[in-house]
């Protein structure tokens, strides 16, 4: 944080005792170009449900499917 206008947040996440941050988020660029990003990434993150969906969710829409 904080953001560039216009950018949508996927996914926010929180560390106890510290205010919530943007994890996920995507950014249509002037030039008409897509962009997603992700802190997310961890090996073990790969192993659960959320970070495969969710990438996979931002290839369909980078993509325009």
């Amino acid at each position: 944080s904080p953001l560039m206008k216009g950018t949508k947040v996927v996914m926010w996440g929180q560390v106890e005792g510290h205010p919530a941050e943007p994890i996920a988020w995507t950014y249509r660029r002037a030039d008409g170009g897509k962009s997603f990003y992700t802190s997310l990434g961890n090996t073990e993150d790969f192993r659960g449900l959320v970070l495969p969906a969710l990438l996979g969710n931002a290839l369909v829409w980078a993509l325009g499917k």
